[in-house]
């Protein structure tokens, strides 16, 4: 019954479940450089690894103290039995587990530890799937010890005792256990603004209608990345959304053009502070190629994105950006029509990025000639488009990609609140009259994947002041 469940996800997430759990951590070397990161280097660190993170890590100490000392206390208070009365008979007790049982648990702990080890690749959570049926067969051994017992109302009670006495033990422990200040208490302030900006996420996403927006990270973070935000967002907003990783999606290296070139297209990006020697202490290679393009990586962020965030974690330090954007208004069923559209942008934001970038993919551009004739105004809420023409370009490639270009640069713009341009356009055809099909429409391209905003090309970042939260909404 599980398996029949749990078989359409996994077919779903064949490609998912084939690059992590197959190329990752049995074809390429990425389950070496894991296993080095937990310290793994010899056969004995292997065999002991996750041994050692279920005592320490997922069973803890007080655990484990207060199973020895119960076991202890269970076999001298049967031993003391027979001592006393040595002819006397345990009381059968049809609830003492067998050792059938005993060893049926026993190999449920020790098969997925077996297969766990031999996957080079580790990882200290993973040991936690056997805590269940660890604590389960640590309290049945002691039953069955206890369970030898003279039927001596005596020890009898002794054996209740010891249980009662073991329980409040043990809730004792565990209570000083988990009220000892942990590392992540000691940041508490950092934590809550990291979720302060999976918050700000979800409002950005919910604001601009993005399913899928683009994360670009230059350092691979367990506690921030496009995973995480999905998790985060959903369960603190209840928005669905799907990011996609642009950069930090391997461990390994990544070429400087290309690690640039991610900022551009990036709605979501981190930018590490950390020093350059940090960087390298990683045995990460995506980090040693991190050094090579980190600084072009950082400036085309600062110049196109706002920071919402700046914190200091353990053992890094680091901003979160978001990329203002611009909304259409106005777009008829899909097309973008020769009476085109309204695009509106947050004014601060163009004061800083005066250039907006429309881009997408269409069809039927033979038959505009390799051009739109793009004509963008200044548009008034109420008297419709202004009498002034601003520039405005657009080229049509030949895998029928587009783009259109509004600079903005040269207009007044108000300090603050929405500005509207409308988009028109002299270029378009009609398919009904060229026999496709009985739309009247005047169409011109497809609705536009990419609304972003930019500075204008060879603009110096330094010179502009930088974007504040403020400036992604109106």
């Amino acid at each position: 019954m599980l398996a029949a469940l749990t078989l359409p996800m996994l077919v779903l997430g064949a490609r998912i479940f084939y690059d992590y759990y197959v190329f990752g951590h049995l074809l390429s070397p990425e389950k070496k450089i894991r296993a080095l990161e937990q310290g793994v280097v010899t056969l004995t660190d292997n065999l002991l690894y996750y041994p050692r993170t279920l005592k320490d890590f997922h069973l803890g100490p007080p655990v484990i103290y207060v199973w020895v000392f119960l076991l202890a206390a269970a076999a001298l208070l049967v031993g003391l039995g027979r001592r006393q009365y040595p002819t006397a008979q345990a009381k059968p007790e049809r609830l003492a587990p067998s050792p059938a049982s005993l060893g049926l648990i026993g190999i449920w702990i020790v098969s997925p530890l077996a297969i766990l080890t031999m996957n080079l690749s580790k990882s200290p959570v993973v040991a936690s799937i056997v805590v269940a049926p660890a604590v389960l067969w640590g309290a049945l051994l002691i039953h069955r010890v206890l369970a030898a017992l003279p039927s001596s109302a005596a020890f009898r009670g002794a054996g209740t005792a010891l249980g009662a006495v073991s329980v409040v033990t043990g809730m004792t422990f565990m209570a000083n256990y988990e009220s000892r200040p942990s590392e992540q208490s000691a940041h508490a302030a950092q934590i809550q603004g990291l979720m302060k900006a999976y918050d700000d996420i979800a409002v950005y996403c919910r604001y601009y209608g993005l399913e899928k927006p683009n994360f670009a990270t230059d350092r691979i973070l367990e506690y921030f990345n496009g995973t995480a935000a999905a998790v985060m967002v959903f369960e603190r907003s209840g928005l669905r959304i799907l990011p996609r990783e642009l950069l930090a999606y391997t461990i390994f290296a990544r070429q400087a053009d290309e690690a640039i070139g991610t900022a551009a297209d990036a709605d979501i990006a981190l930018v590490t502070l950390d020093p350059v020697e940090k960087t390298k202490e990683s045995l990460f290679p995506f980090h040693h190629s991190a050094v090579q393009w980190q600084t072009g990586y950082r400036d085309a962020v600062f110049s196109r994105m706002a920071p919402i965030a700046r914190l200091n974690m353990p053992g890094h330090s680091f901003q979160i950006f978001l990329r203002p954007r611009a909304t259409l208004e106005g777009e008829t069923d899909g097309w973008l029509t020769a009476e085109g559209v309204v695009i509106a942008a947050p004014a601060r934001a163009l004061r800083v990025l005066p250039v907006i970038r429309l881009s997408g993919s269409t069809i039927g551009s033979k038959y505009l000639k390799g051009a739109l004739g793009t004509i963008a105004t200044l548009a008034s809420e109420r008297d419709g488009p202004a009498t002034s023409t601003i520039p405005s370009k657009s080229a049509i490639h030949a895998d029928e990609s587009y783009e259109i270009e509004i600079d903005t640069a040269g207009i007044k713009l108000p300090d603050s609140g929405t500005v509207r341009l409308h988009l028109s356009f002299e270029r378009y055809f009609i398919p009904r009259d060229l026999g496709i099909n009985a739309d009247p429409r005047k169409l011109v391209v497809q609705t536009p994947k990419s609304t972003t905003l930019s500075r204008q090309a060879g603009a110096a970042a330094a010179t502009a002041p930088p974007l504040t939260v403020g400036d992604l909404y109106p």
